[in-house]
């Protein structure tokens, strides 16, 4: 990997003149043997993709991560480490309602490329820029079929109150932007109301309200997923030697949760990036 052959991203516009690396969207941490770049994603975003891979060129990693398992890569053009581990066959109720999930949200997805909206670029980008380097990739994620089996079971314990109450938990503005000007017909007006999306503390205000009103489909979404992408990584890392640098590419909504368990095993905010960023 030192010697890895990196092809840099396009040049910034003048409009982005600060360094990838104090992006609101990237956390750095660090402890002492290992440093890891967080990078928080839309995954319909091009800008979040731009990101991923101007970070990936300031970083130089040692390993890149990324929230996908060993099926879902294979749809950004990737290959599973290795045979996937079979999963016990789940009762006809779960895999129903994981049919049905996943049946949603592939039709979200395909509505969105009808747009012209490229979801999960950002994964994409970063594969391409790990195979070109020869640089290793961790598919951090659950097995996506236990996901959505999850979900499917969450989906039956959250009621129509839940989600009402979901909803008003969130601020009257962030309402408005999120259902009441969002021309879904429309590709700018999608795009824009992902970058709405793609900014930290909306989704950190979506997050709490998912918790705190609908806690079985945040378990099932967030919370376990992050508990597994961290323990994924910090296997990876115990496991190597030191002065690894890691970039992973995560969902936004991913980010803090991981970052707090890395947290609690030892990694700080990593000092150099707070000295390169402040005052930007």
């Amino acid at each position: 990997a030192a010697a890895a052959a990196w092809t840099a991203a396009p040049p910034r516009s003048a409009a982005a003149a600060a360094p990838p690396l104090c992006d609101e969207a990237v956390s750095a941490l660090a402890n002492g043997k290992s440093t890891v770049y967080l990078v928080g994603t839309a995954h319909v975003s091009d800008v979040s993709a731009r990101l991923v891979a101007e970070t990936i060129d300031a970083v130089r990693p040692t390993l890149v991560m990324v929230e996908l398992d060993g099926k879902r890569v294979q749809g950004f053009g990737g290959e599973a480490p290795g045979p996937a581990t079979p999963l016990a066959p789940a009762p006809v109720g779960q895999r129903l309602g994981a049919f049905v999930v996943g049946t949603v949200l592939r039709s979200l997805y395909k509505s969105l490329e009808r747009l012209g909206l490229d979801t999960g670029q950002e994964f994409a980008v970063a594969l391409r820029k790990a195979r070109s380097a020869g640089v290793p990739v961790l598919l951090a994620d659950r097995d996506v079929d236990e996901t959505l089996r999850l979900v499917g079971d969450a989906v039956k314990k959250t009621t129509s109150k839940d989600l009402e109450n979901f909803e008003a938990a969130l601020s009257p503005a962030l309402a408005g932007e999120l259902t009441g000007t969002v021309d879904v017909a429309s590709r700018d007006s999608v795009a824009s109301t992902v970058e709405l999306v793609k900014k930290r503390e909306t989704v950190r205000t979506i997050v709490a309200a998912l918790e705190a009103n609908a806690p079985a489909l945040y378990d099932a979404l967030v919370d376990s997923r992050d508990a597994y992408m961290a323990a994924s990584l910090l296997d990876r890392l115990g496991a190597a030697g030191p002065g690894q640098r890691v970039v992973a590419v995560v969902g936004m909504a991913h980010e803090d949760g991981i970052a707090r368990r890395l947290a609690a095993r030892g990694f700080a905010p990593a000092p150099r990036r707070a000295l390169a960023c402040a005052g930007g």
